[in-house]
């Protein structure tokens, strides 16, 4: 499937007339984001530290009164229609399922459903860990509100986008992507409590820079890998007789390991140490400590890698890469993991050349040609309308 790089509003709104002709109504921009600390935490309840990239996902839309949703997808090239007067069904293209399953989410509230006329075309890379899907999700939910003249606040948002994925998808994520896309804002990172939703705004550190470095790799078990984490997680819950991981103490887990196995213990220990370094992130960067954050980026990906076992050699490769670089404070993998993207933290006084020489000692490793990105925080999704 194709990039597209810097897409703009422009491009929506030609994209639109080639394919139906005349305007959109208005058009949709949802940031994917990249998550600097808190892997694997949003499902069990913690807390985890997301900010939203300057990659999008984008959406042009124009009612039409007959009930019908089309919409062509730039990228797949792909153009799909369903019925929002029909009981909606799965069994269409995993792209337009997404989309889908919004409807399905907002049928279920009550919430009304008009057809409309779309072009969906997005930049950021899909499978690489930077919430692709989300950025849908909350892209499209902001359509369907838009044409059915509603608002959704932004934990709302979150909320539908996180039950399409779950019930209607049938991937087992956590409220992280939906939340960070829905609410972000320019320039700052985001801590959330994956348990009540509260969030809190922060600044970087003065003097740094945040970098994504997309492995191209992709794996097809990340999926149902994903899943079986989430699964072992649970066991260990019930190991302990808590219903969150948030809950548990590294005391009480150590006193607990007798009731699990020693994969579902190691689950467990990277949840609850990594709960902690997010709470200990967030005190770096009220004292901005730029040091002491990267230092907690480089022990998640310890833990993510011999805890959680969901990085892989390129993930591995990329990040020894990159701390090797005199510009990085700490870099780890980011996302599900099993391919996709590593985030670092980098000294803007000394990243001039960081890019090139990840690049070319990341081809020289594995003969793969990385996507290298100095990312700046944009706000959430947002909805336009022509002047």
């Amino acid at each position: 499937m194709p990039i597209f790089s810097k897409i703009t509003k422009d491009d929506v709104i030609k994209a639109f007339q080639d394919r139906f002709g005349g305007e959109p109504d208005f058009w949709v921009r949802t940031p994917g984001r990249v998550n600097l600390i808190g892997e694997h935490t949003d499902y069990n309840g913690g807390y985890v530290f997301p900010m939203t990239i300057s990659r999008s996902v984008w959406m042009g839309a124009r009612a039409r009164n007959d009930g019908k949703m089309r919409v062509y997808s730039v990228n797949y090239d792909s153009e799909l229609t369903c019925d929002l007067r029909a009981q909606l069904v799965k069994n269409q293209d995993i792209w337009f399922e997404y989309i889908k399953g919004c409807a399905w989410a907002l049928q279920e509230e009550g919430r009304p459903l008009a057809g409309f006329d779309a072009v969906l075309m997005g930049d950021v890379p899909m499978g690489a860990g930077l919430a692709s899907s989300a950025a849908m999700e909350v892209t499209s939910l902001l359509t369907f509100s838009e044409i059915g003249e509603y608002e959704l606040s932004g934990q709302k948002l979150a909320k539908l986008g996180q039950r399409a994925e779950n019930q209607w998808v049938g991937v087992q994520c956590g409220i992280m992507d939906q939340t960070i896309c829905a609410l972000g804002q320019e320039g700052k990172a985001l801590l959330i409590d994956c348990n009540s939703l509260e969030h809190r705004l922060f600044e970087l550190p003065y003097g740094t820079a945040v970098a994504v470095l997309d492995t191209v790799t992709r794996h097809s078990l990340a999926a149902s890998a994903y899943n079986e984490r989430h699964e072992q997680c649970e066991e260990a819950c019930r190991a302990l007789g808590i219903p969150l991981l948030r809950e548990a103490t590294q005391e009480m887990l150590y006193a607990g390991r007798g009731g699990m196995t020693d994969v579902v213990f190691h689950r467990a220990r990277h949840v609850i140490s990594e709960n902690l370094r997010v709470q200990t992130a967030a005190n770096a960067l009220f004292y901005n400590d730029a040091d002491l954050f990267g230092k907690l980026m480089n022990e998640s990906h310890w833990s993510l890698r011999y805890d959680f076992e969901v990085s892989c050699e390129e993930l591995d490769a990329m990040v020894d890469i990159a701390r090797k670089h005199e510009s990085c404070l700490g870099a780890r993998m980011t996302g599900g993991g099993f391919g996709g993207s590593v985030v670092a933290l980098l000294s803007v006084m000394s990243a001039g050349t960081f890019a090139g020489y990840v690049s070319e000692r990341y081809q020289e490793k594995t003969g793969k040609v990385p996507n290298i990105t100095i990312c700046r925080a944009t706000n959430g999704g947002r909805v336009e309308r022509k002047s």
